[in-house]
This record gives structure tokens, sequence and C-alpha cells, in this order.
């Protein structure tokens, strides 16, 4: 019986910084070791730079346009275990990394930190917290922008037989031509206008023809 073949590790060089990230690196580090005494926003806001500059001093010494495949997740987790201890086994790393690696993200996390109340801030200051906060507003802002779906027909009936029914109670014992708002439906062009006036003397007719009417619109 053969033996399985060994998948070799690909070797990944050590990442070179520039003088300025690695002062900064530095002291992102102090914070990390100091986290469990000083577990504030200001302390994460720092980590989540210094991995964004780990990330991209890796794709830049592996000459990557995104930050995936073996060889980067060999180098950043090296790092991580190197320098900063215990960091890359929790999510906290990779929620502060995602609030940090756009633009937009990091002005709306300051903003709606800037919106906090003082209690609001001490008590929401992990990266998991600020994560869901900033995520619930752009999904919830991108639902606002999608197109909102049509009323499916059978809603659309249901709901003009209830304006139907609505209005030839109001009008019953009327006389229609004595109705001004009903002279004024008349004239109208489309579904709704229609079914009103009909209700007035037929509600089995408006049924029919609002009917008919929303089953073309369908088929359009």
């Amino acid at each position: 019986m053969k033996e399985p073949k060994s998948v070799k590790t690909p070797a990944v060089p050590e990442v070179v910084f520039l003088p300025d990230e690695l002062t900064f690196l530095k002291a992102a580090e102090k914070a990390w070791k100091g986290i469990k005494n000083d577990d504030t926003w200001a302390a994460w806001w720092k980590i989540g730079a210094a991995l964004r500059i780990v990330r991209n001093g890796i794709m830049r010494q592996l000459r990557l346009n995104e930050p995936k495949g073996s060889s980067y997740n060999i180098a950043f987790g090296r790092y991580l275990n190197r320098h900063f201890p215990g960091l890359a086994v929790t999510k906290q790393a990779s929620y502060i990394l995602w609030l940090r690696s756009d633009p937009e993200r990091e002005e709306l996390c300051q903003r709606l930190r800037d919106e906090m109340t003082p209690q609001q801030r001490t008590r929401i200051a992990d990266p998991n917290s600020m994560y869901k906060r900033v995520n619930a507003f752009m999904r919830e802002r991108e639902g606002d922008r999608k197109p909102r779906k049509p009323t499916p027909p059978a809603q659309r009936i249901r709901e003009l037989e209830a304006e139907v029914a609505s209005l030839h109670e109001r009008l019953a014992g009327r006389d229609v031509d004595t109705v001004p708002v009903v002279r004024h439906w008349f004239e109208a062009t489309n579904v709704q206008g229609i079914a009103r006036l009909l209700s007035a003397l037929d509600v089995a007719k408006a049924r029919e023809v609002a009917d008919e009417l929303l089953s073309r619109d369908g088929e359009g």
C-alpha cells in the first residue's frame, strides 16, 4: 500500500516592513499585550491599524493583489503568532481588520461612535460590537437603495376588493350622479379608479374588471 504524498508547505520569506511601519507595529504590540487591562476602543483601533499594515506588507512582498492564498495565510499567521500571540485565534482580529480595511467602513465606524453617548462608547468598546453596528447600518442602507418589489397580483386584487367593499358600503343608498367624488373617479385611468367607480354600480363587475386588468398587467 502506497503512503499518501505529503503536501509541501511553500517557503514564505519573512516580511520586511518600512521603518515608520515598524515603529507603529511596536506600539500596537504593546497595546495588545496590555489589552486585558486596557480593553478600550482606542487600543483596538490601534491594533486594527497594525493588522492592516501587516496585511499590506505581506501583499507587497508577495506581490499579491488580494489577501488570499496559502503563502499569504502562512505569512500572516506566522507574524501574528510571533508579535501578537493569541490574537490570530480570536474573532476580534477579523472584525477589527474588516473595520479598518476600507475607508468607508472606517469613517462610518468613527461617525457611529461620535453619535454614541459616553456610556455607550465605554460599553461598546470591542471589535465584535462595532462590527455588528457598522454591518447592520450598511445592510439597512443597502436595503433602502434596492428597488422595491412590485406588489403581487393576488395581493393587489385583495386590496382592491377591500377598497371596493368599503366604498360600496359608504355609497349604499346614494345616487351615483349626486356624489362629486365618484364623478371625479370616472375620469381615472388606473385600476383603482375604475374599480371604485364600478363599485358604486356593481361590486361583482368591479371585481371582474379589476381581475382582468391585473391579469393583463402580470402578462406584460
